[in-house]
């Protein structure tokens, strides 16, 4: 992937700030890749939208009420970046995967705002306005009581007031960044960072709280599948009356194991499948041994397995692009402290997952076949879906303490395969292979079942 690199300030014009790549380079750079994978990460605007106009500098503070309209800079983005995909273009440029990271729109979030910013932008008079793709806010409103918005422990305004942020500048990224390019590479595929449809039975952050959000930008959901566990680990239950949901009261907390990451994680995946079964995925995944912007708070370094298992799942819900965060360590960020021998030995092993699964799935799966919302009890994991060839494959996941399964049809007792935590199977139809803990002492298991490459 390429990245465009730069930053463009709408208002605010230095050399260094402003100089674009040459199209004609980056064109002949796409001109190489394979097809289906010239890729470019439009990070030069990736901090180019939400502030008011003209910006005063790069490094000026947040407005003390920050406004989500910013048609300004909408026009002096679309005007940059047509321009030179124009130039691009005619320079023999391909363009099959387009991806955002951008992240700023969180700064309307419920938890960056104050009440008194909240109200104002409720009460701003565009609130009544389409804008863009989007319709007013006032209408993906309906039904939210603002004045509530920051009680968080009291209702879920706080969820549909995030959820209509994410759609009303998402519309932004469309106008500005999206339409330019898809009109001019028509069959464009791509996705901006946490971009998603989960309006009905959401998963959860990594605090916990319900991810509603209708905020995809381009042609595919884009779930971040760190791992993250941060308040989700303390300040929760599994609900007891349904393990699919969370609690304030319980007996059993989710704790920072590679497990319970694995199955948050894969839980995002499959509300994005339950919601829009029809839209791909294109989910972020991080390095490896990431262990989180606090130190700990990704468990995944202390068992990678359960990171190849992720992927393994969320390529049989129909992942088309895996997008792998992996930078460099910048001396900076005390997070991203990993040596270029980890950075490489992370990447080597997932491409060796990838290269495992191409081959037993054969490129994108054609359909899903598990969406259901998973227990947070779970100890045992299935995930399915169609081959092009008609067949249906099936990984199964176990926890750590599960050394054997039993099939509940056949009840034969089978073996994990060389990872120790999981197996395949391939069947005729969509009916999943079910499976449950065998508990039966090993000098009396006779038999060992069989695992369908």
């Amino acid at each position: 992937m390429i990245r465009l690199e730069g930053h463009f300030h709408p208002g605010f014009q230095t050399s260094s700030l402003v100089s674009l790549p040459n199209p004609a380079t980056i064109a002949a750079q796409t001109k190489t890749m394979p097809p289906g994978r010239a890729a470019i990460q439009w990070w030069r605007y990736s901090n180019s939208l939400f502030y008011p106009d003209p910006l005063s500098g790069p490094a000026a503070p947040a407005p003390a009420f920050p406004l989500p309209w910013d048609t300004n800079a909408v026009n002096a983005v679309t005007a940059e970046w047509n321009n030179w995909l124009q130039q691009f273009k005619n320079a023999g440029g391909r363009l099959d995967v387009l991806v955002g990271d951008c992240e700023r729109w969180g700064m309307f979030s419920s938890w960056s705002l104050t009440n008194a910013q909240i109200q104002r932008i409720a009460s701003d008079t565009r609130a009544n306005q389409p804008y863009y793709s989007s319709p007013a806010l006032t209408k993906l409103l309906d039904g939210t009581n603002v004045s509530m918005v920051k009680s968080f422990t009291q209702t879920t305004d706080y969820a549909k007031w995030d959820c209509a942020m994410g759609t009303l500048t998402a519309a932004a990224m469309k106008k500005s960044v999206w339409d330019p390019a898809a009109a001019l590479f028509p069959g464009l595929r791509g996705s901006n960072y946490a971009g998603m449809q989960t309006t009905t039975n959401p998963a959860f952050d990594l605090n916990g709280h319900p991810i509603l959000a209708n905020n995809i930008v381009g042609t595919a959901a884009s779930p971040v599948a760190y791992g993250e566990m941060e308040h989700i680990a303390t300040a929760w239950f599994i609900d007891p009356s349904d393990s699919t949901k969370l609690s304030k009261t319980g007996t059993k907390k989710l704790d920072r194991t590679p497990w319970n990451a694995f199955l948050l994680d894969v839980q995002k995946g499959r509300a994005c499948k339950r919601n829009a079964p029809n839209i791909p995925l294109q989910p972020w995944i991080a390095f490896q041994g990431w262990r989180g912007r606090i130190a700990g708070f990704v468990p995944y370094p202390s068992d990678l397995r359960y990171h190849d298992e992720m992927v393994r799942h969320f390529a049989l819900l129909g992942t088309e692009v895996f997008l792998y965060w992996n930078p460099e360590s910048n001396g900076v960020d005390s997070d991203i402290n990993w040596t270029e021998t980890e950075r490489t030995a992370g990447a080597t092993r997932l491409n060796g997952v990838l290269a495992d699964l191409n081959s037993r799935l054969d490129g994108v799966v054609f359909a899903a076949a598990t969406t259901e919302p998973l227990r947070l009890d779970s100890v045992v994991v299935t995930s399915g879906a169609q081959r092009r060839d008609g067949k249906w494959i099936w990984r199964t996941t176990v926890s750590p303490e599960v050394r054997r399964l039993r099939n509940l049809t056949t009840n034969a007792v089978v073996s994990l395969d060389a990872t120790g935590v999981g197996r395949w199977d391939v069947t005729d139809t969509s009916t999943a292979p079910r499976y449950a803990v065998d508990t039966t002492p090993v000098s009396l298991v006779t038999g060992t079942g069989s695992s369908t490459p």
